[in-house]
């Protein structure tokens, strides 16, 4: 599965940084903000906040961590032998990058045919029951989160990451 990518922005407070995006708020873990070098320049700013399914878990099988924790309602559950995907929707647009313009263009359609929410999806522990259209508390372990230049699309960081040629 994709990573789900979302517009946030990121605040510092006190020695914290928080990532906040469509209502949420998360705090980082320091490993996430040394792999994007230069980050520093992008707080309080729009950019691109990329989390993959394995990210998550549903906070009645992980210890809880409020700091980590978001709360959303589940759309479509799918049970896939040794795990379960939930599905759900995020009140953001969704993410506009270069290339998913262009192929709306090619289709003669524009952002606005995407709506105004962001499908996310979460990958949990087969353990637990997750109704469709229920709530539920998803832990998302912050370490492993992407950001991304709005604009360009590039990872933050990248070129000091050593990914540049010179």
């Amino acid at each position: 599965p994709a990573m789900n990518l979302i517009y946030g922005t990121l605040s510092a407070e006190g020695e914290d940084v928080w990532c906040s995006f469509a209502g949420q708020r998360v705090k980082l873990v320091k490993t996430a903000l040394d792999r994007h070098p230069g980050i520093e320049n992008y707080m309080n700013q729009k950019l691109v906040v990329g989390m993959r399914p394995g990210d998550f878990e549903d906070s009645r099988v992980v210890p809880e961590d409020p700091d980590r924790t978001i709360t959303a309602t589940t759309d479509v559950n799918e049970v896939l032998g040794s795990d379960t995907y939930v599905h759900f929707s995020m009140p953001e647009v969704p993410v506009m990058t270069p290339d998913i313009e262009e192929l709306l263009a090619d289709q003669g359609t524009d952002a606005s045919s995407l709506g105004d929410e962001t499908k996310f999806s979460a990958r949990v522990s087969p353990d637990i029951s997750v109704p469709n259209g229920s709530e539920i508390k998803l832990v998302l372990d912050t370490s492993k989160m992407h950001f991304f230049d709005p604009e360009t699309s590039d990872r933050i960081g990248a070129e000091q990451a050593g990914t540049a040629t010179p």
